[in-house]
């Protein structure tokens, strides 16, 4: 009793031993940096860290966003100040470069109106849902992913089986690839110390496992999987048999099972000695618990093939491991739920231990030629060249082709270039039997509304290929921009001026920016030469159509000359040496500043032809007044000369609207 008593008192405290070992480990360790300011929330600290134990750190493979503040990368996991995780939305003032500067999903693309920003994919199937806020579709093979990001893996597995087209960008080379850059992680062992493997498409923990191991995780600090993904300590596992304690949990790896298709295998460190021969161990690991011969199928055993004994051959009668109802039927019947994807389950359509295409009992085995199985998993996927006992020669043709340019160059899909189309048909295993429908390449030099191109062919080994479609629109052409309302080289009265206006049509993809007017020139008072300009409109395309002008004139409501001065084509006789008064109405009160330059002049004429014959001369006012404006009419009053008696000459009355109006005077003694 006493004994039993003391053995389970060791063994609570070898459990909290653990537990302190482990929240030991996971400190920050991994993680660098930070402003190690304090923090209650993730929200608190600097963008791009996160809290952890009262402290702001950083992980440099993760950055932290806070979905409040200014810089959460578009589309990445953001947290708002509850801790409830979102994602960071698209904004018009986040600028970028390219698809590495964008979270998941999200593509690095001019907006209209605008720069560079990230632009959603709505056609993402990494539950991604809605379209952009910028109403910008993302053409296919615009990079929505960075490659060296570890979300990368994801995202392409997630393409893969939508069968959509996956591109990123690789920022060592700036080239669109369709493959992801780095080496995912599987287990624990594929991590740097103070790390755990992560993973990233569901974003769960790693006892939840991945999406069929194929998938993978990323390696993170424990910090960040404790902090961000909510791992305990107790999940935070070393690689068994690699420096840590006897008697901790330790990660073996994944075997197929469990939500995504695989599970975590947990053991024991430090069990080597207790006469049992573990999965994680084998002859060379430790030779006191495994011997061919003791019973037991070790990992060495069962990838060496080295020993029968333990491992058991097909035909035996026994169902021994490595043997499965998929490679040895006669001694595993068919069980549903016992871990093993048999022929017989993937044919009936139940698929409990199918969750991974190439499952088996334990771990993921390359496929195995002649198991009657063809098998896409694996390390080394069968197909009709290196498994034809396995896999029938049904490769359909490989449809493909090339654009020139290889995305639009224009707005919203549009083309504003020549564009050429190439389609490449291949059919690897029987050439000779391939058939091509609709194939034709294409050289498009003219605007045209979308268009849609196909390409389809058969071949007698691999069927039908399904018909690729390539959708092509053209619009070279601006639009065409007019000034209405006024006209080029009208006059208008002052205070009946129409307001300027503009019009602009596009006979294709229509309308994106209306062009606006502006008016330039005249003078304060409203008169004078004016420029009206229609500019910036723009269509869909991104064509810009050039500026329109019109240009006009505005001039005062002239009435006069009032009496006592007659015009027009009257001879005014008048006393030389008299002050003349000169009368005449601009239609109110336009100011005193009318005259552009000086006073008005006069200019001698010939009395009988009434044809000019001197040089005019700046008139003279008796009182020094220039100008006056009383009864709604303007006076000007001019001084004479005595000296002028028997000759004629003619006033001008010059205005800041560019008109001249005239009087002719014959002088008198």
């Amino acid at each position: 009793m006493n004994m039993s008593l003391g053995m389970r008192r060791f063994r609570v405290a070898a459990y909290f031993l653990v537990i302190f070992v482990l929240a030991f480990t996971v400190a920050p360790s991994g993680a660098a940096g930070g402003s190690n300011q304090n923090c209650t929330a993730h929200c608190d600290c600097q963008q791009g860290e996160f809290c952890y134990y009262g402290t702001c750190i950083r992980d440099p493979k993760m950055p932290v966003y806070c979905c409040s503040k200014p810089g959460c990368m578009p589309g990445k996991w953001c947290f708002d100040p509850t801790g409830s995780k979102g994602t960071c939305g698209e904004n018009p003032n986040y600028v970028c470069e390219t698809a590495c500067d964008c979270g998941p999903a999200h593509a690095c693309m001019e907006i209209p109106g605008g720069g560079k920003t990230c632009v959603k994919d709505a056609d993402d199937p990494w539950d991604i849902d809605g379209g952009s806020i910028f109403g910008v579709e993302v053409p296919p093979g615009e990079p929505t992913y960075c490659c060296s990001d570890p979300l990368c893996h994801a995202g392409r597995a997630a393409y893969d089986s939508s069968s959509l087209e996956f591109a990123c960008f690789d920022p060592s080379a700036a080239v669109v690839r369709d493959y992801c850059g780095g080496t995912p992680c599987y287990f624990a062992g594929d991590c740097d110390p103070g790390e755990s493997c992560v993973d990233t498409r569901h974003a769960t923990t790693a006892s939840l496992g991945t999406s069929c191991s194929h998938e993978g995780g990323f390696c993170t600090s424990n910090a960040v999987a404790e902090s961000i993904y909510g791992w305990s300590p107790a999940e935070m596992l070393p690689v068994c048999g690699i420096g840590c304690f006897s008697g901790q949990p330790c990660e073996v790896g994944w075997r197929p099972g469990g939500k995504y298709g695989v599970q975590r295998v947990v053991g024991i460190c430090g069990s080597c000695g207790n006469n049992i021969c573990e999965k994680w161990e084998s002859p060379v690991t430790c030779p006191a618990d495994c011997n061919c011969g003791d019973g037991v199928c070790s990992g060495t055993e069962l990838l060496g093939g080295s020993c029968q004994a333990d491992c058991g051959a097909c035909g035996d009668g026994i169902c021994t491991s490595p043997e499965t109802p998929k490679i040895c039927p006669s001694d595993c019947p068919v069980t549903l739920g016992d871990g093993s994807c048999s022929s017989v389950e993937v044919g009936s359509g139940f698929l409990t231990d199918c969750g991974c295409q190439d499952s088996s009992s334990y771990w993921d085995y390359p496929a195995m030629c002649g198991d009657g199985v063809c098998q896409n998993g694996g390390d080394i996927p069968e197909n009709h060249f290196n498994c034809d006992q396995d896999c029938m020669e049904n490769t359909p043709p490989v449809i493909s082709y090339v654009l020139v340019p290889a995305t639009p160059d224009g707005n919203n899909g549009w083309y504003r270039s020549d564009v050429t189309l190439t389609w490449i048909v291949t059919e690897s295993e029987s050439p000779d039997s391939l058939v091509k429908t609709d194939c034709v390449d294409q050289s498009i030099t003219a605007d045209q509304d979308e268009t849609t191109y196909s390409c389809s062919a058969t071949s007698e080994g691999g069927g039908s290929a399904g018909a690729v479609e390539v959708r092509i629109k053209r619009d070279a052409t601006s639009p065409v921009t007019s000034v209405t309302e006024v006209s080029d080289g009208d006059e208008y009265l002052l205070g009946a001026v129409p307001t300027a206006g503009c019009l602009t049509t596009d006979g294709l993809s229509g309308v994106f920016a209306e062009a606006t007017p502006s008016v330039t020139g005249g003078t304060s008072l409203g008169v004078g030469t004016f420029t009206a300009t229609c500019s910036g409109a723009e269509d869909h395309a991104g064509n810009q159509a050039n500026d329109m002008l019109a240009t006009y004139s505005v001039v005062f409501d002239f009435t006069g000359f009032f009496q006592p001065v007659g015009n027009p084509n009257v001879m005014n006789k008048v006393k030389a040496g008299n002050a003349m008064p000169v009368k005449f109405s601009l239609a109110g009160d336009q100011g005193l500043g009318i005259f552009p330059f000086g006073l008005p002049t006069s200019t001698p004429m010939a009395c009988k032809s009434w044809e000019p014959s001197g040089t005019a001369e700046e008139t003279v006012s008796p009182r020094g007044s220039n100008l006056s404006y009383e009864d709604d009419q303007y006076v000007y009053v001019w001084k004479t000369n005595k000296a002028w008696a028997g000759t004629c000459r003619q006033l001008q009355v010059k205005l800041v609207d560019g008109e001249t109006y005239t009087a002719n005077f014959l002088f008198m003694k």
